[in-house]
């Protein structure tokens, strides 16, 4: 069912260091090792790919349709769930540490 995430029982346990830059709320810049991503799609794709590794980025819900039924939601977003992190100002989840470069 999980095709971008690993399930995090099975993540690394070493945590990644990935330093996002952001412009007027836009993230502009991923610095990751030796890797610099300033290209909007490359770095989302990158993020997806790294976050991924590392488990981060599932959700399962429970969904209340309009017409009344319930259903189970599945959803992977890892890349978006590094960058609202990041945008919120948190500095740590689970098995990943962001370093961040703030610049209005």
């Amino acid at each position: 069912m999980w095709l971008m995430t690993k399930d995090p029982i099975s993540a690394p346990d070493a945590p990644e260091i990935i330093e996002l830059t952001f412009e007027k709320g836009l993230p502009v810049l991923m610095k990751y090792r030796d890797l610099e991503v300033s290209q909007p799609l490359d770095l989302f794709k990158k993020l997806n790919e790294i976050a991924g590794e590392h488990g981060v980025g599932r959700l399962d819900i429970i969904e209340s349709r309009f017409v009344g039924m319930k259903s189970r939601g599945c959803y992977e977003t890892p890349a978006g769930t590094v960058l609202l992190t990041a945008h919120k100002g948190k500095f740590f989840f689970k098995k990943t540490f962001l370093k961040f470069s703030l610049r209005s």
